[in-house]
């Protein structure tokens, strides 16, 4: 059975978090600012990842 589209998202927009802040570290060791852009957008990434989780465990709830 495959997994529901609000947990495929889920995991799609954790893995771009992930991404995001380590390419927002990298450049952090020129200059801490530069690690700014990148975190920002993980934080975004996470926030999406975590409204697209609660989607999912209520469908499954919903389906039970």
């Amino acid at each position: 059975m495959t997994a529901p589209p609000a947990a495929r998202k889920a995991r799609a927009c954790t893995a771009g978090a992930v991404l995001a802040a380590a390419s927002g570290l990298y450049p952090a060791a020129y200059h801490p600012y530069f690690a700014v852009p990148g975190l920002v957008s993980a934080a975004i990434f996470a926030a999406v990842a975590a409204s697209y989780r609660r989607e999912a465990h209520e469908d499954a709830r919903r389906d039970a």
